[in-house]
């Protein structure tokens, strides 16, 4: 008969094994392909470098005029005459155009001077104020061509804008904006405001000023204003560019 300690090692031997070591069907070298041929199947497609989103610009584009033809102002003024005989003087202008290194997001340049020599134009100027009131007949002697505030609520409301500038008077100033004239008169820049300086006490001061003085805008990087007539001389001429150029600099 065995002992115990026999019988134990052998029950011992029996009941404890070592686990089976369990190895997946699938390698790790085939799990890498499969993943790797799924990430080509749905890869992003690249699009044609024509195609491809750009960065915007934040400023506007200058272009260089090195290689284009320049006269001095003499023989560019020769020139211009010379294309426009047979017309009146007063009908064609000099516009002087000065480009800026501006950013589109950034302050619009823009102010109001006298020119030595003004350029008369036929300004059309709407006075936002009591028809009955002094400053109503103070702003038409000035020169203002449209003066009184329901009639000219009701003209713009119909779309009639017949005026190039609009004013208001500080007492105008509530029954405008009741009015509503900002959808209309707002993206043709001729809504009055405290901050352009078109919402006034003095309309009359305001008219003159405005009649005798020559306004410039930025629009795209570039400046445009007209100083002087086609009948002036180059003498004439010279001092207003430099009032532009130096007012801009400024």
């Amino acid at each position: 008969m065995a002992s115990t300690r026999t019988c134990l090692s052998q029950l011992t031997r029996t009941t404890l094994s070592r686990p089976a070591l369990y190895v997946p069907s699938i390698s790790i070298q085939q799990r890498g392909a499969a993943q790797s041929a799924n990430a080509q199947k749905y890869k992003r497609k690249e699009l044609p470098t024509s195609q491809r989103k750009k960065k915007s610009r934040t400023t506007f584009v200058n272009h260089d005029l090195k290689d284009a033809i320049q006269f001095p102002l003499v023989d560019a003024m020769r020139y211009l005459r010379a294309t426009e005989v047979g017309r009146v003087p007063t009908s064609s202008k000099y516009e002087l155009h000065l480009r800026l290194k501006s950013l589109k997001n950034g302050p619009v340049v823009r102010n109001r001077i006298r020119l030595p020599h003004p350029v008369k134009t036929d300004l059309r100027i709407a006075v936002i104020c009591d028809p009955n009131s002094s400053a109503a007949t103070a702003a038409k002697k000035a020169g203002a061509t449209l003066v009184g505030e329901e009639a000219i609520f009701d003209a713009v409301k119909e779309g009639r804008i017949e005026f190039d500038r609009c004013l208001c008077h500080q007492d105008s100033l509530a029954k405008m904006n009741k009015a509503a004239l900002g959808r209309i008169l707002g993206p043709r820049g001729l809504m009055p405001s405290a901050k352009t300086g078109t919402v006034v006490k003095d309309v009359a001061a305001s008219v003159q000023d405005m009649v005798g003085a020559s306004e410039y805008r930025e629009r795209l990087g570039v400046i445009r204003m007209a100083i002087g007539q086609l009948g002036m001389t180059r003498i004439v001429l010279e001092p207003p560019s430099e009032r532009l150029t130096t007012d801009v600099e400024k």
